[in-house]
């Protein structure tokens, strides 16, 4: 995570009650930094219920040069059937009518088409640069999406939505 001058890391306690413990660990090392270099960024969204045939966007708003480093997403389902399919799509440079690269599938961007089943049930797995790392059995409520998308990206960098207050991420 290259930075030139200064580093900012946030953590924010947003329940009630004090946090008492918080533990961390920073490691870094002070080297020579290409002038060119990116950013590292991240950016967290979530949308709850999700509007049935809406697009859930992971990252909107970039300008400038960068590389797209992945996603990690939570998604709430409201029910036992497959949640995977719809396209995921990448617009890029400009590209608005027709994607820039189009996928077949959530399931795919993550590695794991066919439900990620063993005997009707979803499973974890985990690869070296994807997987399903928790299964968490679907409930009566509202498709419930979250995501934080990561990228480097030279500066300066268009602003962040506003992160959401502990109001919008309750659960419901």
């Amino acid at each position: 995570m290259p930075f030139k001058r200064h580093c900012r890391i946030v953590i924010e306690n947003i329940h009630p009650r004090e946090a008492k413990v918080c533990t961390h660990q920073i490691n870094y090392s002070l080297t020579e930094i290409p002038e060119d270099a990116g950013s590292f960024h991240a950016q967290f969204r979530r949308v709850n219920p999700l509007p049935y045939g809406e697009a859930y966007t992971l990252l909107d708003g970039v300008k400038g040069r960068g590389h797209y480093v992945g996603t990690s997403m939570g998604w709430g389902i409201n029910n036992n059937g497959w949640w995977g399919e719809g396209e995921v799509k990448f617009y890029l440079d400009g590209d608005w009518e027709y994607p820039t690269i189009c996928g077949t599938g959530t399931e795919d961007y993550f590695g794991g088409s066919y439900n990620w089943e063993v005997d009707g049930q979803y499973v974890t797995y985990s690869t070296p640069f994807l997987g399903m790392h928790q299964v968490i059995r679907p409930d009566p409520g509202q498709h419930d999406i979250c995501s934080v998308a990561y990228w480097y990206q030279t500066l300066p960098t268009a602003p962040f939505p506003r992160f959401p207050d502990r109001d919008l991420l309750e659960i419901v």
